[in-house]
């Protein structure tokens, strides 16, 4: 099978997702096609796994002091450019374009009526899940970005919906003592995280970002980002501080570490995001760098764990099975979302536990 692959670089999450596909589909057979967009082409890192891949501008946001900057982004942003982007992609050589929030391979796809399947946290949105700001821009946003009739969308609880479980690197916590707490705060400011962490003296802290090297201030060790780095240092953690997006929380409850999230205001999915791992009660939020807030958090909050499967392999094999009609389709993904939450263990959170066989 040959599959055009577009993933959003804005975010991390979306490439690591495109990394767990990516092999599992391989597993299979399939020679796929990557195209990256959303971000400056010298920010992407560790790319090495998708040798067959384009870099293109797409959609970009820019984002001050820890939201979305509406006007940097407008003027970041060309239109006519990702027009073109679309207009010269030809899709039709492939028997499957596979989107995640990527509008360039999703667009040329509907424009040309190539089977297109979208995929990724944003779509669960579609559905009856907890939202918060949402407007009647952001419904339309979701929509118009990247569209397609057959979507996957991703979330950490089904709320009997057919929507499937996160796409996560099944990693393992490390055995040795956890003396340190991770941040991933990378559109905060730098001296706003150092005023933020530096107080709490005995306490030990490391911070990736966009930094361009490894400096130690005070408490806190800030680290640029990198792929071999981040995940080891996630399974030595204590607890992981961060935005609220999908990926990277995902991955802390499937390692049974706790949360601390600070949503990027001006982003629906990341402020819906926030009350849900509240309301579910696997994580506590802040609107902005609270310090009474981290200090319950660090003295309080105690660890959830969710036990996920293997949802890029089961979607891998549904994708090769090659049934991509509109009605079969929904009902199949009905079937895998049903198949995947039952293999989901819920045992150490008792009170998602009590939910989950209530809703069967």
């Amino acid at each position: 099978m040959r599959i055009l692959y577009g993933v959003q670089g804005t975010g991390n999450g979306h490439i690591s997702r495109a990394r767990a596909l990516n092999r599992e589909l391989r597993l299979l057979g399939a020679d796929i096609d990557f195209i990256f967009s959303g971000r400056n082409t010298h920010d992407y890192f560790a790319l090495d796994e998708f040798p067959q891949r384009a870099l293109h501008h797409g959609l970009q946001l820019a984002f001050a002091q820890g939201k979305v900057d509406l006007m940097q982004t407008w003027q970041k942003n060309k239109l006519p450019l990702m027009f073109s982007e679309i207009s010269a992609l030809d899709t039709r050589a492939y028997d499957l374009v596979i989107s995640d929030f990527e509008p360039i391979t999703a667009w040329a796809a509907k424009l040309q009526q190539t089977p297109c399947l979208t995929l990724g946290h944003q779509y669960a949105f579609k559905y009856a899940v907890p939202k918060a700001e949402e407007t009647l821009l952001s419904r339309h946003l979701l929509k118009a970005v990247a569209p397609s009739e057959l979507a996957l969308g991703l979330h950490w609880y089904h709320f009997n919906q057919p929507i499937l479980p996160p796409i996560i690197q099944h990693l393992t916590s490390s055995a040795c003592e956890r003396g340190y707490y991770l941040v991933y705060l990378p559109f905060e400011d730098r001296q706003d995280i150092v005023d933020f962490l530096e107080p709490l003296e005995a306490e030990s802290f490391i911070c990736f970002g966009p930094y361009s090297s490894v400096e130690k201030v005070s408490n806190i060790l800030f680290r640029p980002c990198s792929a071999e780095d981040f995940h080891p240092a996630l399974c030595g953690a204590r607890g992981v501080i961060c935005n609220a997006g999908f990926e990277l929380t995902s991955e802390a409850l499937q390692l049974g570490i706790k949360l601390l999230v600070k949503p990027l205001h001006g982003q629906m999915e990341q402020v819906s995001n926030a009350r849900t791992l509240v309301e579910l009660g696997l994580g506590l939020a802040m609107s902005r760098l609270d310090a009474r807030q981290l200090h319950y958090w660090l003295n309080n909050f105690q660890p959830r764990k969710i036990i996920y499967p293997n949802v890029a392999r089961a979607i891998a094999r549904w994708i090769n099975s090659g049934n991509f009609a509109k009605e079969a389709a929904a009902q199949q993904i009905t079937q895998l979302a049903a198949e995947l939450w039952a293999q989901t263990d819920f045992s150490a959170t008792p009170w998602l536990q009590m939910r989950n066989q209530h809703a069967a």
